[in-house]
C-alpha cells in the first residue's frame, strides 16, 4: 500500500484513478474490506481525499455502494452525521449487504449521543461474517452497549474483540469495567491485571483493580494499589478521595455493618463515585468527539425517547419506539428521503405513529415532509392491516400550519411547552 502523508496532491491524483485502473480491469466496485482495510485504516483519509475518492467512483460505478460510503465518510469527517447517516442508508439500499456501510451508521449514531439506535447498527454490522472478524467493530459495540447499561452483550463483544486481537487497547480494561458493573469481581480482577500487565495506557487498569478488590472486600489490598496512584511523587487527589471511603468502608465492616466479600460496601459515596467512574471506561474516538457536549436542537429528541422508554406514553397514546432488524426508531433513516425524528408503535391499535419535532417554531414545510414518511412507512415497514400515523411537535402552531396539516389524513398537531398538549 503506497503511503502519501507528504504529498497530497500526489494522493488525490491516485485517489481519483485507481476506481478507473480497477474498471479496466473489469474489476467490480471496492467490497467493505477493501474499503475499510485500504482507505479507513492505512490511509487515514480526510474530508477532501474521501469527497475526491467519492467523486472517482461515481464516475466509475454510479450509484455503487463504495462510492455512497465514500460520500457518508466525506461528511462524517466534517462532522455532519446526519449527512453521513443519509449516504450511508443509501449505500444499504442500494446494497443491503454492504456490512461497512451500517458499522459506519452505527458510528455516525455513536458520535451522535444516540446509543440505541447505534445497537442496531452495529447489529445488523455484526450479522455479516465477514464483519465478525474485525476486532475493532467487537470494541465498539461493547462500548455503545456499556453506554446502554447492557454489560452482558458488552462482556461477550469485548471477549470476543480480545479473541480476534489479544492486545487491542482497553479492551481488557474496558471487559473488567462491565465485569465490575455485573459484580463478578474475581472475573474483573484478572482483567485488570492482565490489563496493567499489557501496560494500558492511563491509570484507568489501576484504578479499576482496586475497585474490584474493594468489592470483594479485600480493602488493604485496594488501598495499597490505590497508593500506586502517583503525579510527580505525590498521590492522586481521585487516590485520595477513594482511599478516604475504603478507610471508612472498612471501619464498618470491623464494626459488624459490612460484608467482608461479595458485594460492595453500602456506602452512598461510593454510589455517587461509581457515576464519575465509568470514565474507566474507555470509548472510542468516534464516541469520544460527541461526549464532549450534546447538541441544543436533539434536547426535545431525546426527551421524548426517554419518556416513551420511561412510561411507556407520549401524546395520549400508549407508545414504544420502534425496534427492529430493519432499525431503531430515533432518526431513523429513509435512503434518499432524509430521517424520521422518532418512529414509535401504538401499543393498543399496532399502529406505526411518525413524530416530527420543530424545535423552532412550526412551519407548512414539515407537512410534505412528514406525509412522504408516512407513505414510506406505509410502503416499507407497516404489515397488513397496520395503520400508519403522523404527529408534527412544534413550539407555536400557526394557522398556516394548521390548515396543511388538515389535508393529511391521520395527522395530529401538538405543542410542547413545560408539556406535550394536542391542539388539532
Amino acid at each position: 500500500m503506497r503511503h502519501y502523508h507528504n504529498d497530497h496532491e500526489a494522493l488525490k491524483r491516485w485517489l481519483a484513478n485507481v476506481p478507473l485502473e480497477w474498471s479496466r480491469e473489469q474489476v467490480a466496485p471496492p467490497s467493505s474490506d477493501v474499503v475499510f482495510l485500504e482507505y479507513l485504516v492505512v490511509l487515514h483519509l480526510g474530508a477532501e481525499d474521501w469527497h475526491t475518492l467519492a467523486t472517482a467512483l461515481e464516475e466509475t460505478w454510479p450509484g455503487c455502494a463504495a462510492a455512497l460510503v465514500a460520500q457518508g465518510m466525506t461528511a462524517s469527517r466534517r462532522e455532519d452525521y446526519a449527512a453521513a447517516i443519509d449516504s450511508y442508508a443509501a449505500a444499504l439500499d442500494r446494497d443491503p449487504s454492504y456490512w461497512l456501510a451500517s458499522w459506519l451508521t452505527a458510528t455516525a449514531y455513536s458520535a451522535q449521543g444516540n446509543w440505541r439506535a447505534a445497537s442496531r447498527s452495529y447489529q445488523q454490522a455484526l450479522s455479516s461474517e465477514e464483519a465478525q472478524g474485525y476486532a475493532a467493530l467487537h470494541f465498539e459495540f461493547a462500548w455503545c452497549s456499556q453506554r446502554l447499561r447492557d454489560y452482558e452483550t458488552a462482556v461477550k463483544h469485548y471477549l470476543s474483540c480480545l479473541e480476534i486481537a489479544p492486545d487491542f487497547q482497553y479492551a481488557r480494561n474496558n471487559l473488567g469495567w462491565s465485569l465490575l458493573k455485573l459484580k463478578r469481581f474475581e472475573e474483573a480482577l484478572k482483567a485488570f491485571e492482565e490489563a496493567i500487565r499489557q501496560h494500558t495506557p492511563g491509570r484507568y487498569a489501576l484504578r479499576n483493580k482496586a475497585r474490584a478488590l474493594e468489592g470483594l472486600g479485600r480493602y488493604d489490598e485496594a488501598i495499597a494499589t490505590l497508593r500506586e496512584d502517583t503525579y510527580r511523587g505525590a498521590l492522586t487527589k481521585y487516590a485520595e478521595k477513594s482511599i478516604a471511603i475504603i478507610e471508612r468502608a472498612r471501619a464498618r465492616r470491623d464494626a459488624g455493618q459490612l460484608p467482608t466479600e461479595g458485594e460492595p460496601p453500602a456506602d452512598e459515596e461510593l454510589e455517587e463515585q461509581d457515576q464519575v467512574a465509568e470514565e474507566e471506561a474507555v470509548s472510542p474516538p468516534a464516541a469520544r468527539s460527541k461526549e464532549r457536549s450534546i447538541a441544543r436542537e436533539v434536547w426535545l429528541e431525546e426527551l421524548l425517547e426517554e419518556q416513551i422508554h420511561r412510561e411507556g406514553a407520549a401524546f395520549g397514546r400508549k407508545l414504544r419506539v420502534y425496534d427492529h432488524t430493519k432499525g431503531y426508531g430515533r432518526q431513523f433513516a429513509i435512503p434518499y428521503l432524509g430521517r424520521i425524528d422518532l418512529l414509535a408503535e401504538d401499543l393498543e391499535t399496532g399502529d406505526l405513529v411518525v413524530i416530527e419535532l420543530k424545535r423552532a417554531q412550526g412551519h407548512e414545510e414539515v407537512v410534505g415532509q412528514i406525509a412522504l414518511y408516512m407513505a414510506w412507512v406505509r410502503e416499507h415497514l407497516a404489515e397488513a392491516g397496520q395503520g400508519v400515523h403522523g404527529i408534527i411537535c412544534a413550539s407555536d402552531v400557526s394557522e398556516r400550519l394548521r390548515l396543511a396539516a388538515a389535508s393529511v389524513p391521520n395527522l395530529e398537531l401538538h405543542e410542547y411547552g413545560l408539556g406535550l398538549h394536542k391542539v388539532s
